[in-house]
């Protein structure tokens, strides 16, 4: 995607996450509350350094808490069952097709005669010539539904990020350390360091 069309995707996103919430809660009132990946002592606080994804989980809190995201993420879930149906079904029908092909090469070249082995050999080559015609409309489809996925990924990848990113904005706001205790930790430093001093001079 360009640049104009991610930040019109971003900006669809950002209202899209607003009325979504309105729409999970009566009074219209976006939740406010700390997200459960974020608070202190969760499971995910403690141990997404090693492997667990935080913005997935963001993005799943979001999911729960919106019939419109769930909805998407279901229908996502069947497009890419019904992806893997539509490439079985061509995979096996083309599997067939060459591995007859195949076979029927096989068994002309046994044939002694080498101009009926020829002859042989040309009928099936014509005939697969023509078949591999036959599916080109299908294969443009595949490529097209192959195409829609990419697309697909690219705008959920995008999605998750845009839904959370204000989230995690929310929280570097809101839990920013007060410098108080980082002031009287130096101060303390800064004792030792002169007292250290005093007992060097001795």
């Amino acid at each position: 995607m360009n640049r104009i069309t991610i930040i019109v995707f971003a900006t669809f996103a950002v209202v899209f996450l607003s009325c979504t919430q309105r729409k999970a809660n009566p009074d219209a009132v976006v939740k406010t509350e700390t997200p459960d990946a974020l608070k202190d002592g969760s499971e995910l606080t403690k141990t997404y350094r090693s492997g667990q994804n935080l913005t997935e989980e963001l993005y799943k809190e979001l999911v729960d808490q919106s019939a419109d995201l769930k909805k998407m993420e279901e229908d996502l879930s069947t497009i890419n069952t019904n992806t893997d149906e539509v490439n079985t079904v061509f995979t096996k029908y083309n599997g067939k097709s060459n591995s007859y092909y195949g076979s029927a090469g096989n068994i002309a070249n046994e044939i002694s005669d080498s101009t009926m082995r020829k002859d042989i050999l040309r009928i099936i080559g014509n005939s697969k010539f023509r078949y591999d015609e036959k599916p080109a409309g299908i294969k443009t489809l595949l490529e097209r539904i192959a195409r829609n996925n990419s697309n697909l990924r690219d705008q959920h990848a995008a999605l998750k990020i845009v839904l959370t990113l204000p989230l995690i904005e929310k929280f570097q706001d809101e839990n920013l350390p007060k410098s108080k205790e980082f002031n009287e930790l130096i101060r303390e430093q800064g004792k030792l360091m002169d007292r250290m001093d005093s007992l060097w001079g001795k």
